[in-house]
């Protein structure tokens, strides 16, 4: 009978926490992929140089292998004259040499830089360094889009940190409440415990174990409904590559689980030291 009053009292703390971590273990799955997501949306932002007409192939693509060497250059593709005018015939519907009499589509180097480069100043440094090269006609790329990415990131940015201290904290002072709560209907234990010259040690001992248990069970189950979860959202949304990345999953998991612990841990060592100082009246 004292076996499964301690099962029900220990059921709702191991609920609680693995709920709680699970949300927070979600949210951190979620900051993940808002890094992810602005890596590749930097990333896909282009640089183009057009050339003039007396630039040969040879130059171009001497310039193509410089580039490959650059720590800030992602990657580059040359866009000859016949390319860009059946990429520019496609999306206008008509061709500009039909009506023109020539190609008047210049050669290309469409760029792709390293997300972290992506950046106004970065970028235009860059633009001026290669309208310097011999035989650039011009050197172009969408600096309104890349102030708004600069910007919208900057605010997510902000709007994910505060999000996540606040989710830490709500985490944090939920699954404190809950093991004071188990902890508090034990506290009569505790007190005689102690009047029978049972030492702090030997006291915190089998509570400190029960915080253990409460905080590595809700631990592990959080990450088993966080791995069905993921592989529920693989049926309708493109989140497979989450489970496929076994180190990334592994160390928010493994991060979530030490979360765990260390709450509960703390939780009740203090919880068992408030009802260790207090006087036997004070616990009514």
């Amino acid at each position: 009978m004292s076996s499964f009053r301690t099962n029900i009292s220990f059921l709702p703390a191991f609920l609680s926490t693995s709920l709680v971590i699970f949300v927070l273990g979600f949210l951190s799955i979620f900051l993940i992929e808002a890094n992810r997501l602005k890596k590749a949306i930097k990333e896909d932002v282009p640089m183009s140089i057009y050339f003039r007409d007396e630039a040969n192939d040879s130059l171009i693509q001497g310039l193509q292998n410089e580039f490959k060497h650059r720590s800030f250059i992602l990657s580059s593709k040359y866009i000859s004259k016949e390319d860009g005018l059946k990429l520019i015939s496609n999306n206008v519907g008509e061709k500009p040499d039909s009506l023109l009499g020539f190609n008047p589509i210049p050669k290309t180097l469409e760029i792709h830089f390293k997300d972290f480069y992506v950046s106004e100043d970065s970028l235009s440094l860059i633009k001026k360094e290669f309208e310097n090269l011999k035989n650039v006609r011009e050197v172009s790329y969408d600096a309104q889009m890349v102030k708004n990415i600069d910007r919208n990131i900057a605010r997510l940015g902000w709007v994910l940190l505060a999000l996540a201290i606040l989710m830490s904290l709500i985490s944090i002072a939920l699954i404190n409440n809950t093991v004071r709560l188990m902890m508090y209907s034990k506290r009569f234990i505790i007190k005689s415990m102690q009047f029978v010259g049972a030492t702090r040690g030997f006291i915190m001992k089998p509570f400190l174990k029960s915080g253990f248990m409460i905080g590595l069970g809700g631990g592990i189950f959080a990450c088993v409904l966080l791995w069905i979860s993921l592989k529920v959202m693989g049926m309708y949304f493109p989140v497979n590559h989450v489970i496929e990345n076994y180190v990334t999953l592994s160390l928010v998991m493994l991060g979530i689980i030490i979360l765990s612990l260390g709450i509960c841990l703390m939780s009740s060592y203090f919880a068992i030291n408030r009802y260790l100082r207090l006087k036997l009246d004070d616990l009514f």
